[in-house]
This record gives structure tokens, C-alpha cells and sequence, in this order.
């Protein structure tokens, strides 16, 4: 006849059910939290054995300060310049762009450190660029010289390539 109340059982059979498998789980979930102790865990990380490679790595070039006969011209090389696109000959400008465009960081990459030496004479001049921070594994710093011919003072820009290096 009246078949409202064997639905009202079959929910509260489900709804019974349910509960005896959600209510331990967040019982079980929050003792986790509560009583859990965070001494117990530990973890032991073994420090890296020293490898040669990273003792083996030389030291970033330190601009000479001074004068420029304090330069030891046979610690660069020109091998190892030509990637800069130099050319014997060309005006101080021309190889003064080159140099910055070759040293200032690609677009993305994280800042580095450059900084620069000129030393003017009357009859020349040499110019010292490094830079530092670079994020390569093989290479930390790179510095280059170029040595420039010619009049200087106001005709300084129109002095020409003579000789460059790197290391």
C-alpha cells in the first residue's frame, strides 16, 4: 500500500554507506595532520664529492688598471677574437659596435657584467672590454683588447684596427 517508507530506507541505507567510507577517511586525514611529527622525518643529503673540474676552472680576467704596459698581450688570442667579426684595418667605431653588440646579453638571458678600459696616447689608443656572469658552463668571463692606430684627440674616431685579442 504505502511504499514512501521503504524509499526513505533505501536513502538512509546509501547515505549510511557513504558515510562509513568518507567519515574515517577525514578522521584518518586529520590525525595524519595533527599527530603527525615533523622531527620524525629526516633526510640525509650527502655532500657532492669536490670534482677537478670545478678547481681546474680559471679565474675571471681582472681588467689591468694602470697603464696599459701592465697588459700581458700574449695571455689573448686571436683565434679565439674572431667570433667578435674584427678586422684588421676598420675604423674605431666600427670595432668599438661590434665588441658591444658581441657582449651585450641575447634577449631572455639574465644580466651579466661588462665594463671596459681605454687607454688614449697621443699616437693610439688600446681598449679593454670583459664581461662576467655569463650563462654558459664552459666559459665564466671573456675579455678582449684592440689596439688602434692613429691621431688621437679629435681625430681619435678615425684611428684604424692595428691588432686585437682575446682570453
Amino acid at each position: 500500500m504505502n511504499q514512501k517508507p521503504a524509499k526513505n530506507w533505501v536513502l538512509i541505507g546509501i547515505l549510511f554507506g557513504v558515510g562509513l567510507f568518507v567519515i574515517p577517511m577525514i578522521l584518518f586525514f586529520f590525525a595524519t595532520i595533527i599527530f603527525l611529527d615533523d622531527d620524525s622525518i629526516t633526510v640525509t643529503i650527502p655532500p657532492a664529492p669536490p670534482t677537478q673540474a670545478q678547481s681546474a676552472l680559471p679565474s675571471s680576467p681582472a681588467l689591468p688598471e694602470g697603464n696599459f704596459e701592465n697588459i700581458d698581450f700574449s695571455d689573448y688570442s686571436t683565434e679565439l677574437a674572431e667570433i667578435v667579426g674584427l678586422e684588421i684595418g676598420e675604423t674605431r667605431l666600427s670595432s668599438t659596435d661590434k665588441i658591444r653588440l658581441y657582449f651585450s646579453p641575447e634577449p631572455g638571458t639574465r644580466i651579466i657584467k661588462t665594463s671596459s678600459n681605454t687607454f688614449e696616447r697621443d699616437d693610439g689608443a688600446v681598449f679593454l672590454f670583459a664581461r662576467t656572469g655569463i650563462p654558459d658552463d664552459a666559459v665564466k668571463a671573456q675579455e678582449i683588447y684592440t689596439i688602434f692606430s692613429g691621431k688621437g684627440g679629435a681625430d681619435k674616431f678615425k684611428q684604424t684596427l692595428a691588432a686585437y685579442g682575446m682570453r
